[in-house]
């Protein structure tokens, strides 16, 4: 069996950039590898895509898409501020 990552909850609201524009997003689940999110981005599988957390650039790719959103891979591990951050909850002015 593969070892995967522990998984924390989050209810983290951000925007997630691709070539298709700029899209609002709702994090499920995130670990230091990658993380499930709820919205639509349009960027297909393995298209590569980027957010913020603490003011940094996280660079990833789409893993993953599905009618209620999908999952991110990241380009690098998160380092552990960013992880915390990541799972907070935060809405992002009545999107949620």
């Amino acid at each position: 069996m593969k070892w995967r990552a522990d998984r924390y909850p989050s209810g983290w609201a951000m925007d997630v950039n691709c070539s298709g524009g700029e899209f609002p997003v709702k994090v499920v689940n995130v670990s230091t590898s990658g993380l499930k999110f709820s919205g639509d981005v349009q960027a297909g599988v393995d298209d590569p895509v980027r957010f913020r957390v603490l003011g940094q650039r996280i660079g990833a790719k789409l893993a993953r898409r599905d009618t209620k959103g999908g999952a991110l891979k990241f380009d690098r591990a998160l380092t552990p501020a960013q992880l915390a951050t990541l799972r907070q909850f935060r809405s992002m002015g009545g999107v949620w």
